[in-house]
């Protein structure tokens, strides 16, 4: 028994060292790639991706670095990479303030660590672009007047997309100075979108959706970032706010789909932040020549994002800038939201299907969940260790402190990781594990420990807002209600795509990267 045991560890900790390809799993895992990148591939490719010379550069809020080793920790996915002693010494300068030079080797450096979010350009002027903003409404005329009023001195497009009473629209968008296009039949929030962008001319476009609360100010903040050439879309946080004491809305306030948190980052499918919703989003023109799929009713601005990204366009989330959107009214729209929302995945996995897997699943995740499962804490506890010591042997020689390094990678990434497992996989599986735990003692279990693992923390974090008991048992008919979504378009879909199930191993190199300030 021993000596089974000790076999199966051994497979798990081979695993874990990589024996493959591919990187670790974002968010879960420090992808340790030292590889190498000659010159010519830091260099943008084209004028328009140099940053402007006189960039200010600040690091990001999780970077650390550059140590006695030149080494460099941050970014998105999280990475370690190593600098030549001239590339650590323009590093140094710019930390300290020292303005960017115009289109140089030191250029492409700063570019290629603003794109891997390792660093943050500073811009407080607005652009030279003009701005329209572009508001589709299907009725809803008094949270319509709200926003006209707040964007004052901007430029205003209403789409009316099929309202019931056109004429409110018009007289309400002519109080405000807003122009209006009216659609007779609703096409949907792509369609008016699309409609939108027709009716403008200007490069920057602003699409705000008519239930948001924001200003004229907030959505001027976010222009600055519009003069580095590469970036293509921002976006703000979008607070959700209960307008009345009712569980339901409290539980929207801090679970919304919307509201992705208090950091900002680059939006990459895999980061932390995967995508930004339309409620409130500036996008530059040329960065979207086909706009909106129409034929999507749902997951339209993810597609559109996604599509950006592949056509290498920087993307951000900027949560230092807020607006606001009212909660769900109850329970029954809440679940709405969330089953139309996973009715979009099937369409989503067709047109990115490495952007989508259901369920991306590391071996050092799996193993240790499956040991506690299993009740087994100690050997995951010792599957933990070694894995330390392994990151820690190989990290030897390329930062400070590679114990220190290794424990804050693996300790945290493993349980960060096992939680979003767990909620991937109710977000995937969740009916199918219900309908199972009726008859099985085994599979009850799973679910219990599923909901347990993937939402503990968030239930005692807001515990003054909702009890905890509360939030668990509506996390389950929110994820229950997203799978069904899934469910339901893949099977409309006759396609599974959007259940695929994507091992990540690991893997570490120790080759030098970032080579081009060799000399």
């Amino acid at each position: 028994m021993c000596r089974r045991k000790f076999e199966i560890l051994r497979r798990s900790l081979a695993l874990a060292k990589g024996r493959g390809s591919g990187p670790w799993l974002s968010g879960l895992y420090l992808p340790v790639r030292l590889k190498r990148t000659m010159p010519s591939e830091l260099a943008p490719s084209g004028k328009a991706a140099w940053l402007p010379a006189g960039t200010q550069l600040e690091g990001s809020r999780e970077l650390r670095g550059p140590d006695r080793h030149r080494a460099l920790v941050g970014g998105d996915p999280r990475s370690l990479l190593r600098l030549s002693s001239q590339g650590a010494g323009l590093l140094e300068g710019w930390l300290e303030g020292e303005p960017l030079e115009a289109q140089s080797s030191g250029n492409a450096l700063a570019r290629a660590l603003v794109d891997r979010g390792m660093l943050k350009a500073k811009f407080t002027q607005l652009p030279s672009q003009s701005l329209a903003v572009v508001i589709p409404v299907k009725d809803r005329v008094e949270l319509l007047e709200g926003l006209l009023a707040s964007l004052a001195g901007l430029e205003v497009v209403v789409v009316d997309d099929g309202s019931a009473d056109p004429a409110a629209i018009q007289k309400l968008a002519e109080a405000h100075g807003a122009s209006v296009i009216r659609r007779e039949l609703s096409g949907g929030p792509a369609a008016a979108r699309n409609a939108g962008i027709k009716a403008t001319d200007s490069e920057l476009i602003a699409f705000i959706d008519s239930d948001v609360e924001t200003s004229s100010e907030s959505i001027l903040a976010l222009l600055p970032a519009f003069h580095d050439p590469r970036l293509g879309a921002i976006a703000p946080r979008v607070k959700v706010a209960a307008t009345v004491d009712e569980a339901a809305q409290r539980y929207d306030s801090f679970s919304s789909p919307l509201d992705l948190g208090e950091r900002s980052g680059i939006v990459r499918a895999g980061n932390k932040v995967a995508y930004v919703p339309s409620a409130a989003l500036v996008l530059r023109r040329s960065a979207i020549p086909e706009g909106f799929d129409e034929a999507l009713r749902f997951g339209e601005d993810v597609d559109l994002l996604w599509r950006m990204a592949q056509a290498s366009w920087l993307m951000l989330y900027d949560a230092e800038i807020s607006v606001t959107h009212p909660a769900r009214a109850n329970w029954q729209e809440l679940l709405r939201q969330r089953y139309d929302y996973g009715s979009s995945a099937a369409a989503l996995a067709e047109r990115h299907p490495d952007a989508m897997p259901a369920i991306r699943l590391h071996p050092i995740v799996a193993c240790v969940g499956g040991l506690v499962f299993l009740r087994r804490p100690k050997s995951a506890a010792v599957v933990l260790l070694a894995t330390v010591a392994s990151v820690t042997a190989e990290l030897r020689g390329a930062v400070d402190q590679p114990f220190v390094e290794a424990l804050d990678t693996v300790i945290p990434g493993t349980l960060s990781g096992i939680e979003a497992t767990a909620r991937t996989v109710l977000r995937s599986l969740g009916p199918a594990l219900l309908l199972s735990a009726i008859f099985t003692k085994q599979s009850r279990r799973a679910l219990v420990m599923l909901l347990l693992a993937g939402h503990t923390r968030r239930a005692l974090h807001h515990s003054e807002t909702l009890s905890p008991a509360t939030t668990l048992a509506a996390s389950l008919a929110d994820d229950l209600a997203y799978a069904s979504g899934v469910l339901r378009s893949s099977a409309r879909a006759k396609s599974a795509r959007a259940l695929r199930i994507e091992i990540v191993e690991g893997w570490i190199s120790r080759r030098r990267s970032l080579r081009s300030h060799e000399r």
